[in-house]
């Protein structure tokens, strides 16, 4: 199982470093980690507190929110539950199968599945969870708490569903797959794992973040917009929470240029691994000469150490094979959120699919891609607004490109970080002077710490477009929210 996610103490003083492709730059980096409530309250453990008495504080919010399911208080109960699952490991499987009750008899069948599936992402055995949920925490003098017999039944059907899915999953996530795959003509409207769209959607990663930077959780779909160009917020279809579990595919540089970086690499793709939630799934890929996978989905880490076993260094970086094979490898993820991470130190040199075609594709699948740029003095790439998929694009050094066919090597990361603003990601530029930050390795540990809090904290809006542009047409998005907030962190826009 992937373990919970580390604390690196030296990550507040240094998270300058790492931003997205717009140029963001945190300034409040002690704040990374922290989750703020929708009301503004976050949870901080008090300095005078012993962690048994935070313990004891969340285990008293679990069985008023038990105390709030009898009472018919749903969307209390909800809401409480919300914050034990932010504030607490230990007690966020039983968190979320409760959550899972509420939204259930709140008649959100589709919320209720997602936290019913995560909370045995982590506890498979299912009356072990049912018993924790119903028990732990709960006073003896208290009335004995039974879940609903309604709920059991639709759970077990549910359940049932999941398993059937898993194997279908299973059988079509081999790393036997083509790079013909990356546009197979599929149904578009397939854009989630739990369930089928019968009309058009965008999805959309986002991340909302409140003063200090804290991450704000517990929102739901009615409390967000969608603004086209200059239109009218329009509501979005659905919401997937950030406490929902994310498929994971890690894109690794195995070009001869990372032999200096070689052992600092290995070590940080288990850093990050190992700072995922423990019931994330994750692949790897290599890309060298070619691309190819060192490992599918798994939860076990150790698993990916060992595969990391058989990165070798090649003279090639095929990096846009490696994201169109991990684009691909996607849509046998389990999970509705997804993210691709890439690590390299350089721009494509020897891949068999287009540029250009990496470009449709990303926008299409509507999955976050992050890279950590290894090379040195690196300059950040601005947005320029044009359309991501056909227009030009500005080079370094003032040159302007059309979009490139395979195989072409270019100078710059420009087009990594075009393509990661473009798709709502995080983009961590190497700095000059590492040594500030403890060295090579201590900035690579603490970059993959960010990534995975960015990633533990992200949203998934399905939204339906009212007036879907032409095909081939760029529209600009933005998102509105209706709670206090510092920034919003999401795609631009999207390609139809």
């Amino acid at each position: 199982m992937l373990r919970t996610r580390a604390l690196y103490v030296a990550l507040a003083l240094c998270l300058s470093v790492i931003g997205v492709s717009s140029g963001w730059q945190p300034a409040a980096a002690l704040s990374l980690g922290t989750t703020s409530t929708p009301g503004g309250a976050s949870e901080q453990p008090s300095v005078s507190s012993p962690q048994q008495g935070e313990r004891e504080r969340n285990l008293q919010t679990l069985d008023d929110a038990r105390n709030a399911i009898v009472r018919g208080e749903y969307s209390q109960a909800s809401l409480q539950l919300t914050t034990v699952i932010s504030a607490s490991q230990d007690l966020r499987a039983p968190a979320l199968l409760l959550r899972s009750v509420a939204q259930y008899l709140l008649g959100d069948e589709v919320m209720a599945e997602i936290d019913l599936l995560a909370a045995t992402a982590i506890i498979p055995d299912f009356e072990a969870l049912r018993s924790r949920t119903t028990s732990e925490g709960r006073p003896d003098s208290a009335t004995p708490f039974a879940l609903p017999s309604d709920f059991l039944l639709w759970a077990e059907s549910q359940r049932n569903t999941a398993r059937d899915r898993a194997r279908r999953a299973d059988a079509t996530a081999t790393t036997d797959i083509s790079l013909d795959d990356l546009f197979p003509g599929r149904d578009l409207t397939e854009v989630t794992s739990h369930f089928t769209m019968d009309v058009e959607v965008v999805r959309i990663p986002a991340i909302v973040q409140g003063l200090g930077d804290r991450f704000i959780a517990g929102l739901m779909a009615a409390q967000f917009r969608v603004i086209e160009e200059d239109g009218l917020p329009q509501p979005i279809a659905h919401l997937i929470p950030e406490s929902e579990p994310s498929s994971i595919g890690i894109l690794v540089d195995a070009s001869a240029s990372m032999r200096e970086m070689e052992a600092e690499v290995r070590s940080s793709i288990r850093d990050l691994v190992m700072s995922l939630r423990p019931e994330d799934e994750a692949f790897v890929i290599q890309f060298g000469d070619s691309a190819e996978f060192l490992t599918s989905f798994t939860r076990n880490v150790d698993e990916i150490s060992t595969a990391m076993g058989n990165y070798r260094l090649q003279e090639g970086r095929a990096l846009y094979d490696a994201v169109a094979l991990g684009l691909i490898q996607m849509r046998s993820a389990f999970f509705d959120k997804k993210a691709l991470i890439v690590i390299s130190d350089g721009d494509d040199y020897g891949s068999q699919t287009a540029e250009s075609d990496i470009r449709r594709a990303a926008q299409d699948e509507g999955i976050a891609i992050h890279a950590i740029v290894l090379t040195k003095g690196v300059e950040r790439w601005r947005p320029t607004g044009e359309n991501p998929v056909f227009g030009e694009r500005q080079q370094a050094g003032g040159q302007v490109s059309d979009a490139a066919g395979a195989g072409a090597e270019r100078d710059n990361s420009f087009f990594l970080q075009e393509l990661v603003h473009n798709t709502g990601g995080l983009v961590a530029l190497r700095p000059e002077a590492s040594d500030r930050y403890g060295g090579l390795p201590d900035w690579l540990r603490q970059t993959c710490g960010s990534l995975s809090d960015y990633i533990n904290n992200q949203y998934l809006i399905l939204y339906e477009p009212p007036d879907p542009p032409p095909r081939g047409e760029w529209r600009r998005l933005r998102l509105v929210i209706d709670v206090k907030f510092e920034r919003i962190r999401s795609r631009p826009g999207y390609v139809r």
